[in-house]
Formats: structure tokens, sequence, C-alpha cells
């Protein structure tokens, strides 16, 4: 299994080698973190209010795609608009989209961005093998380790086995747990304008 899960390993690293796209830049120590094109997005922003609203907010689901003319841009799978009126009343709107073609992308103005969460594409099904993996590995160390290391015929129990299979399952455990930790969504606070630097928050960069 571990031979097997090694090339799993190498390929994450290499598909975040040559990520392109929407770059962020950490607002204070300046470490950057590429979001490549046709990775999932979901995105937070800000929704313009009106005479009869007092605050309002936007989120879009969907595949990141390649930037243009300094906006994000990002085929949509579902998008939920919620709005807080004047009266105090509140109202949310829903809206999946399907079978959408790459023309059919929605524009993202940088500045409406307050936070956004990102996966690269594939990376859901790398996190259900890693959680997969784990769940089994740990089972083979807690459960069947122990019953396969008795002496049923002699009686007794056999050490060496026990650490042999308990050894390999743990490590295979480990591979998991880092195949969960590699592939799971990121989440991005955004700084804002006027705001001062914070360590937790990114600036957006256009490639």
């Amino acid at each position: 299994m571990i031979r097997f899960l090694i090339p799993v390993l190498l390929m994450m690293s290499w598909q975040g080698g040559i990520a392109q796209g929407v770059v962020l830049e950490n607002a204070v120590t300046g470490r950057t973190v590429t979001l490549s094109e046709g990775g999932d997005v979901e995105l937070y922003l800000d929704h313009s209010s009106s005479d009869i609203t007092d605050c309002s907010s936007r989120y879009l689901k969907g595949t990141l795609a390649a930037p243009q003319k300094g906006l994000i841009r990002i085929l949509p799978e579902e998008e939920r608009k919620r709005y807080v009126f004047k009266n105090g009343m509140q109202k949310e709107d829903e809206v999946f989209y399907g079978n959408l073609s790459e023309g059919q992308q929605m524009n993202v103005k940088v500045a409406d961005v307050n936070a956004l969460t990102y996966r690269k594409a594939g990376a859901e099904d790398t996190n259900n093998l890693g959680a997969f993996i784990t769940t089994i590995s740990a089972f083979s160390a807690l459960i069947a380790a122990p019953l396969v290391s008795v002496k049923y015929q002699e009686g007794g129990f056999n050490g060496d086995r026990y650490l042999r299979v308990a050894g390999y399952s743990l490590a295979a455990t480990g591979i998991g747990v880092a195949l969960m930790i590699g592939s799971k969504k990121r989440h991005y606070s955004v700084r804002q304008g006027g705001q001062a630097p914070d360590k937790k928050q990114w600036n957006i960069i256009l490639k």
C-alpha cells in the first residue's frame, strides 16, 4: 500500500508547482500562494446595498477560471445572496447552475472579495482516498493486528507479528492523514482597503 501511495504524493506536489492564475500574498510576511485555474473555489463577496437594505452579502461557488482584465473569473455552480432590509426583514436567494460552458464564466472584482476558500482540481478525490486509507489503517492497527497475533492453537501472543502489522498500519495511517491535510480546503481572509496589515489576511494579485 505504501509503495502505491508514494506516486500519489509526488503527483500532488508536482501539480502545485505548475499552478498559475490568481496569486494570494500574505499581508505581513509576503508569502505567496497560487490558486490554479480549474480548482474549486468559494467566494464571499460584498453585494451592493440599496435604499431599502442595510447590508447584503453574496456567496459564489464554482470552478476557478483564468483571470482576465483584472477580474477574477469563475464558472459558477451555486450562488446565494442574502439581504437585510431596513425594516428588519431578511431574504436569501439561492441559484444552482448546471451544464454551463467555459464561455459563461462570471466576472468578480477583486475589491468585492472579503474571503475565499480554495481546493486544487481533483483534491476532493484525494481527500476521500486519504480518509479511506486512514480509516482502514487505523482499524488494522487497533483491531486486526492484535487478532492476527494471537496464537490460537498453542496459546500465547506473537509480539513480533503484532509490531510488524501494527507498524505497517500506522505508517499507512500517516500517509492517509498527509493526503487529507494536503488536499483539504484552504480558507483565506482578504485584506480590505484601509485595513492595517494582519498576518491572517491576504492580498489578491492577478497574473
